[in-house]
């Protein structure tokens, strides 16, 4: 059985720990209506470590109604890759199970997976997606779970129940399909925002548009998807998005010098077509 590490994090650290060997790392982004506030910077500086996969909790209290903290939660976290309910005793009131069972069928009604954290003892089936438990030690627990946490001091350390390939397909939520990109026709896509991006094989997510991207010229798309460069990470990379209008928007006194300007990039894409075909024949494989 493959396991990944990784770390659960708040504002009790002042400062972010190291993300040496760490696969993901969950942030507290609110408790009750407020957010965490080191939620920004530690998802800032988890974002600049490529391949590390962001997951956001919410802390539930029994004091404001579920609704309007699933709501506070999910305006935070939107761009998060995996959503969870933190439901444990809280010191001023803590969340009942039928307030955690309407916060996460609010979650689901904006059309977000979620899942739920709580200890091993009395850890309950309420609409969630998948669990993470909590349970100290070294033996894992006896029932289904996608993460534990297995260490409480003096940093909160998990495990993901599967390998990368597994993490990142938690983390898309909805599944893809890998296809080739064969179409280099020139376009200028329109596309909504909170449009989620991935990566030229089709799977890895790379980052989530936040404010509408209009009138980028694609360079080349897969089907329906488009494809952009985008800097995640400190790297640029080849990003597919899913546009909500496309156009061929080039008169046809500048289609030359656009040409011009993008051949030595065309020149790159033709070259690593053959090498992205070998990968994903090679997912396809790996994958029947």
């Amino acid at each position: 059985m493959s396991y990944l590490n990784g770390i659960d994090i708040s504002k009790w650290q002042t400062t972010t720990p190291s993300l040496s060997g760490q696969s993901f790392v969950f942030v507290r982004a609110t408790y009750a209506l407020t957010t965490d506030p080191r939620y920004a910077k530690h998802t800032t500086i988890i974002r600049w470590s490529p391949g590390i996969v962001v997951g956001a909790y919410h802390f539930g209290v029994g004091f404001v109604p579920p609704v309007e903290q699933a709501q506070a939660f999910l305006a935070v976290a939107k761009g998060a890759d995996l959503l969870a309910l933190d439901l444990e005793k809280d010191s001023t009131e803590t969340m009942t199970t039928a307030q955690a069972r309407a916060f996460i069928a609010e979650v689901h009604k904006a059309g977000r997976k979620i899942g739920l954290y709580h200890s091993r003892s009395g850890f309950p089936s309420l609409g969630q997606d998948w669990n993470w438990i909590a349970q100290w030690g070294t033996t894992p627990p006896n029932m289904p779970w996608a993460f534990w946490q297995w260490q409480g001091s003096p940093l909160d350390r998990d495990m993901f129940n599967g390998d990368h390939t597994a993490l990142r397909k938690l983390a898309q939520e909805v599944e893809m399909t890998p296809a080739a990109i064969t179409d280099e026709t020139l376009y200028f896509i329109d596309t909504p925002a909170n449009a989620p991006l991935y990566d030229h094989d089709g799977l890895t997510k790379l980052s989530t548009l936040y404010t509408a991207l209009t009138n980028r010229l694609s360079l080349y798309g897969v089907g329906a998807k488009r494809a952009i460069f985008v800097t995640t990470g400190g790297l640029r990379r080849v990003a597919l998005v899913t546009p909500s209008a496309k156009r061929q928007a080039l008169p046809a006194d500048c289609t030359a010098a656009i040409s011009a300007a993008v051949a030595p990039l065309n020149a790159k894409i033709a070259a690593a077509k053959d090498a992205l075909v070998a990968v994903q024949v090679a997912l396809a494989e790996a994958t029947a």
